[in-house]
């Protein structure tokens, strides 16, 4: 059996398959044709060539819709079986842990929430896991801030309310609010007192 990196669609393989799409779309415009390739459908009636684009057309919209699904599924089926994929979900949320934002300024490290697009696994392990949602702060947006407080569940949180090196952001109250809803779940606040002639005051 070839090993992984050396499976490779011969030429011969597609073009049969090319050959059988093409053949059978004639056929159900009611032409035979033996089609040996792009040239030999010169021969096809002018008057045909309309509804045999079209059909083509089509049958190569679904070909690929089906290759991409199939593509799909080995994806997933591969993903399944990487190592990474097979580890507990505690000793994810370790790993993960590193990735966790960090309450403070927008130098925070935010990749926890890229990391929720990788894998389903890595979704429900980061989601399930409260101890990685901790903290958010005057630059965190108010739907990333509404998930640190809905997925850290009971747990202590901490707030930064520095102000930001940029203009606040239209959602800047709403975030002020829910720090002060869960205010007896703050276990930290940092905070400092902009200076006369601050822009954002």
């Amino acid at each position: 059996m070839k090993a992984t990196n050396e499976i490779k669609p011969r030429l011969d393989v597609v073009s049969r398959a090319i050959t059988s799409i093409v053949e059978g779309v004639c056929k159900e415009n009611d032409f035979d044709i033996q089609y040996s390739g792009i040239e030999s459908t010169d021969g096809l009636p002018v008057r045909q060539l309309p509804a045999i684009w079209d059909a083509l057309k089509t049958a190569k919209a679904r070909m690929n819709h089906q290759m991409n699904q199939l593509i799909s599924r080995i994806t997933h089926r591969w993903n399944l079986a990487s190592s990474i994929h097979r580890l507990p979900a505690e000793v994810l949320a370790i790993i993960f842990q590193e990735f966790e934002p960090i309450p403070g300024h927008p130098d925070g490290d935010s990749s926890l929430l890229n990391l929720l697009l990788v894998l389903r696994a890595w979704y429900d392990a980061i989601t399930g896991s409260p101890q990685l949602w901790r903290s958010f702060g005057a630059h965190t947006p108010y739907n990333i801030a509404r998930l640190v407080v809905d997925h850290s569940k009971a747990l202590p949180i901490s707030v930064d309310w520095r102000p930001p090196r940029e203009p606040p952001k239209r959602d800047l109250g709403k975030v002020l609010d829910l720090a002060i809803e869960n205010s007896a779940r703050v276990k930290s606040l940092t905070a400092s007192v902009p200076h006369e002639g601050d822009p954002h005051l």
